[in-house]
């Protein structure tokens, strides 16, 4: 008996300086290079889209005023590509909504990316066209679904082109001109100011490689757990009627409606998901990522195999979209192919959310009412 008299407070010495030094150093007892993971993250993926993006939104943003000063076929197309470019490039961005991100009253993501859109009010809030009615251009509200990007496109691409630029014209074109420069303007401003932030903020970014909550591992892989349930959950689910309580199809609910290029941006979300999960840019330098993390872990090699075979899988589905189909008509007219995606995505559900968070040790400090 005496011998665990000495030895058992010798134990419990040992386990607190242990505690406490991952506590103060952010370490824990693996040997993976996380530092060189963020690190990578940061000046190859992260920083780099941002700026892209910011040159983007500029571009637009310089449209946009070309057509509210000559509103014809040529400026409005000019103004509509410019528009497909940066949606685009959002879809490279879109997985980044933490850090910098993330505002007093919400995200990034939430600020310029909200759809469907509100076109008319209700009995509860307004819509964008009584913010246009009433010429209010302040932005000073809570209603990111009457601005950001599908707030543009909604203004740029509802209707033919000569139905979109009669709307433009008089006194009352001129309330939708100043919206419409307004919201743009606004999209610019917000993505600058996290760009920039992201360029001091890398520092901190990466000195913080422990993989508690709070920390930058923890921050970056639930974001990639949550941008991944959004392409299926709000860019496919709703809009096929799969989530709980929905009876039937919702086909107004698709991204990028009125463009009908839904299924190409989900195209592009779902690429920079793996992406991030290979480590790779967009120009191919395939660098450290999630991918190999999870090999550095016992058992890791199987699960990285497993994710590789399903993210083949979703691909394969990808494929078999009718080209140049709406997905507001493909969610009805065929339904049968997009549930095939919709169901390859729910597949790999387990192994990026449950399987991954257990290896790594990572919590998933969302609620995201997924129910795998």
């Amino acid at each position: 008996m005496k011998k665990y008299v000495f030895v058992f407070p010798l134990v419990i010495l040992l386990v607190l300086q242990s505690c406490g030094n991952e506590s103060t150093n952010n370490i824990t007892p693996d040997s993976f290079n996380r530092r060189a993971l963020l690190s990578y993250y940061a000046d190859s993926l992260i920083i780099p889209e941002y700026e892209r993006l910011a040159g983007t939104t500029q571009i637009l943003s310089n449209s946009v005023t070309d057509f509210i000063n000559s509103p014809t076929i040529a400026t409005l197309q000019n103004a509509q590509n410019s528009w497909i470019q940066s949606y685009t490039q959002w879809q490279y961005c879109s997985l980044f909504n933490f850090g910098p991100a993330v505002g007093t009253f919400g995200t990034l993501l939430e600020d310029i990316a909200t759809f469907p859109v509100k076109v008319s009010g209700d009995q509860v809030r307004k819509g964008i066209e009584d913010y246009i009615i009433a010429g209010d251009n302040s932005l000073n509200n809570f209603a990111r679904d009457t601005r950001g990007f599908m707030g543009v496109e909604y203004l740029l691409f509802s209707g033919t082109n000569e139905e979109i630029i009669a709307k433009f014209m008089g006194s009352e074109g001129q309330k939708r001109k100043n919206y419409l420069q307004a919201i743009t303007q606004d999209i610019h401003n917000r993505v600058v100011s996290c760009g920039n932030s992201w360029k001091s903020y890398t520092s901190d970014f990466i000195a913080r490689n422990g993989t508690d909550a709070g920390s930058s591992i923890s921050e970056l892989y639930n974001e990639f757990v949550k941008s991944f349930e959004s392409i299926k959950n709000y860019k496919l689910g709703i809009p096929l009627g799969n989530r709980v309580g929905q009876t039937k199809p919702e086909p107004a609910t698709v991204e990028a409606y009125y463009s009908g290029l839904g299924f190409r941006m989900l195209t592009y979300h779902w690429q920079t998901i793996v992406r991030v999960w290979n480590g790779q840019t967009r120009h191919g330098h395939d660098g450290i990522g999630f991918k190999e993390y999870i090999e550095s872990t016992v058992g890791g090699k199987e699960l990285s195999a497993s994710i590789v075979q399903h993210i083949g899988d979703v691909e394969k589905s990808l494929q078999q979209y009718p080209p140049d189909k709406a997905l507001s008509d493909a969610v009805i007219n065929e339904q049968a192919k997009v549930n095939e995606i919709f169901t390859e995505l729910q597949k790999i559900t387990r192994f990026f959310k449950s399987d991954m968070s257990s290896l790594l040790g990572i919590s998933i400090t969302y609620s995201s009412g997924d129910g795998d």
